[in-house]
C-alpha cells in the first residue's frame, strides 16, 4: 500500500518538533536523491535540504489540526513521502477535509513567509501560472540561498498544487472522496471518487509526458492511475460490480 507506514530499521531517524515525535527511514533520503536533477554535490544537498524541510512543514499541518481535533499524532517521512499518523482525533466529514487540506496549504503559508521576508529586505520577487506555478526571485549574494530558494518555492509551491489534484492517495483525492460520499450514497461516492481520481492521474501523467520531461513525475501519476484502477475493480467486485 502506497500509505503504509514502513516497518522501523536501526538506519531511522528520530527526532521531536513541535511536542510530536518524528521518525525519517532511510528510503526516504534515498528518493530524495532520485528526485534531484542536479548532480553537483552542492545542489544534492541543498535539494535533499529543501524536500526534508518542506515535506516536514506540510506533515506538520496535518499533525497540528489533528492534534486541535484531540489526536496524538507522530510524523513519518518515508520513501512516498511522509505521514502524519494520529489516533484519537475526534473525526467528522468536514474535518477529514480540513486535516487532508492542512498540509499542502503548510506549504503555501511557508513560501507566502519565505516570499515576504524576501519582499521585507528588497529581494524583488515575480510569479506565473503557466505552464504551472513558478516563482521567479531576484539573485542574491548566496549562490547556496539562490538554489535553496528556487527548490522551496518550487517544492512548496507546485508539489502542493498537485496533492490538491482530486488523486487518492493524494490530499485533494481524500478531500474528493470525503465530499462525494457526503453528496451520494457512500458506495457510490466511493466509485465516483475512484472514477475521478483514476481520470486525472491519467491525464497528468499525459500532461507531463507532452512536455517532454518530468520522468518521475510522469511515472508517479501513471502508477496513480494503474492504483485507482485496481482499487476500483476490488471495490466493484466486493459490491458485485454494481454502481
Amino acid at each position: 500500500m502506497i500509505l503504509s507506514e514502513p516497518s522501523p530499521t536501526p538506519a531511522d531517524l528520530h527526532f521531536r518538533l513541535l511536542g510530536f515525535p518524528v521518525r525519517v527511514h532511510p528510503f526516504f533520503w534515498i528518493v530524495c536523491l532520485l528526485l534531484g536533477s542536479n548532480p553537483e554535490p552542492r545542489s544534492v544537498a541543498i535539494w535533499v535540504t529543501a524536500v526534508f524541510v518542506s515535506i516536514l512543514v506540510h506533515e506538520l499541518g496535518h499533525a497540528l489540526l489533528q492534534r486541535h481535533y484531540g489526536g496524538r499524532s507522530r510524523i513519518v517521512l518515508y520513501g512516498m513521502g511522509g505521514l502524519a499518523i494520529s489516533e484519537g482525533v475526534r473525526d467528522t466529514p468536514w474535518r477529514q477535509v480540513l486535516i487532508s487540506l492542512a498540509g499542502p496549504f503548510a506549504g503555501f503559508a511557508f513560501a507566502a513567509l519565505l516570499a515576504a521576508a524576501l519582499v521585507a529586505t528588497g529581494v524583488p520577487i515575480a510569479m506565473r501560472f503557466v505552464p504551472f506555478p513558478i516563482v521567479a526571485v531576484a539573485p542574491v549574494d548566496s549562490v547556496f540561498m539562490n538554489e535553496l530558494l528556487r527548490d522551496l518555492f518550487w517544492i512548496n509551491i507546485m508539489w502542493g498544487v498537485l496533492n490538491l489534484a482530486p488523486i487518492y492517495p493524494l490530499d485533494g483525492g481524500r478531500v474528493s472522496r470525503e465530499l462525494l460520499t457526503m453528496c451520494l450514497p457512500a458506495h457510490r461516492g466511493v466509485i465516483a471518487s475512484l472514477w475521478l481520481s483514476l481520470g486525472c492521474a491519467a491525464g497528468i501523467a499525459l500532461y507531463f509526458l507532452s512536455l517532454g520531461g518530468g520522468l518521475w513525475t510522469v511515472l508517479m501519476f501513471g502508477v496513480l492511475a494503474y492504483s485507482n484502477y485496481q482499487m476500483l475493480q476490488a471495490y466493484q467486485q466486493s459490491r458485485g460490480r454494481g454502481w
